[in-house]
């Protein structure tokens, strides 16, 4: 069945009617009738993202636009003014509250340009499983562990926790990440690593929130740049209120960095496991035979498919107490008579000369604290 979406009155609407139906499809796309979807996804199943595409080819703007937003060098912020730029020659805001409008809009395009920039980029979904955030939030990172390793697998991506762990990512639904070069490097080989988290609010609306991560220097330990990130951004508010904004949203980002971090570590490590599913590349995109209704009716099944990667292992049937047998259920906290997990460096190579990061698993190490067993 298709889904009929209500979109209620915006304070603002667009004179050109192919940007309004765009950005009407976008704001759609946040709307509670596509949460059963990662973020992504969302954009595509709206209709939004072919709305973008024809509006890009129609329109020079949003074409510039579109050139500077794939490019996987430019910053966030630069192209998403390079979009807002584009559209807002047609914008018509509200008289009631001109400056309220603006902000409404300005929120509502911070949502949608993170699924826009990933699609646009060529980004990859990531699937964590729930056995394998069972072992991250039961695992540490060792401290000598260089900055060099917070380098995802592509420079677009886009990581989606199981429901049953957002509230170890700070409630995030999904988290972008965007890497590109650092503008304000001391070094050529500086990078950014921009993070967006895209969650949902008490009220069922879309929150989107950013932070940027950024690497000068490589050999660094990984653990105080993000902690020299966290006081930086804590450091440069204007006023107290927007201190007490950040400091309450710290908290979340330290989650999400730890979660994120875990995440690219564990596939760095020898023996990650990763498969890739590909149902909407491998289902039919064209329906001879049928009428105009049917056909669009198959083609909106479709593009709620997704291809993504699945991390992580499947179930936990390789870690457990050893003799004890008593095993770790997906889901469940670290019990107390467990060794946390670790990510740490290991020499190898020709004279132990060279190191890679490896991944060791939770173990039972307190046997006198076990229940018993029946």
């Amino acid at each position: 069945m298709m889904q009929t979406i209500t979109i209620r009155r915006e304070p603002w609407f667009f004179q050109d009617p192919l940007v309004n139906a765009t950005v009407a499809k976008s704001v759609a796309a946040l709307s509670p009738a596509f949460k059963h979807l990662p973020a992504p996804v969302r954009l595509r199943a709206s209709g939004a993202l072919r709305a973008w595409d024809l509006l890009s080819e129609r329109d020079a703007r949003v074409a510039k636009a579109r050139r500077i937003v794939s490019d996987p060098d430019t910053g966030s912020h630069e192209a998403f003014m390079a979009l807002i730029d584009a559209i807002t020659p047609s914008i018509v805001l509200s008289k009631v509250d001109r400056e309220g409008a603006a902000e409404d809009l300005r929120g509502k395009m911070s949502a949608i340009m993170m699924p826009l920039t990933f699609w646009w980029r060529g980004g990859a979904l990531y699937e964590p499983t729930l056995s394998l955030g069972t072992l991250l939030s039961g695992s540490d990172i060792a401290s000598d562990l260089p900055a060099q390793l917070l380098t995802p697998p592509l420079h677009t991506l886009c990581i989606v926790p199981p429901w049953q762990h957002r509230h170890y990512c700070g409630g995030s639904h999904a988290i972008f990440l965007f890497e590109f070069p650092s503008a304000s490097a001391a070094a050529s080989t500086g990078r950014a690593l921009a993070m967006s988290s895209f969650g949902a609010s008490e009220k069922g609306g879309v929150v989107a929130e950013g932070f940027c991560v950024t690497i000068d220097d490589e050999n660094a330990p990984l653990q105080p740049v993000i902690d020299q990130e966290l006081d930086r951004q804590c450091s440069d508010a204007g006023s107290a209120w927007e201190l007490h904004q950040i400091e309450a949203s710290r908290d979340r980002w330290r989650q999400r960095l730890d979660y994120v971090t875990k995440t690219l570590l564990y596939l760095r490590s020898d023996g990650a496991e990763l498969r890739h599913l590909q149902p909407y590349s491998a289902a039919p995109k064209a329906f001879p035979g049928f009428g105009r209704r049917k056909r669009e009716e198959k083609l909106a099944q479709v593009d709620q498919l997704y291809d993504r990667y699945i991390v992580g292992p499947a179930s936990l049937e390789g870690v457990h107490g050893g003799e004890h047998g008593e095993r770790l259920t997906p889901g469940q906290a670290l019990p107390a008579h467990w060794r946390r997990g670790h990510f740490r460096m290991q020499p190898y190579g020709p004279q132990s000369s060279l190191r890679k990061v490896i991944f060791v698993a939770p173990v039972i190490v307190r046997a006198d604290r076990l229940s018993t067993v029946d």
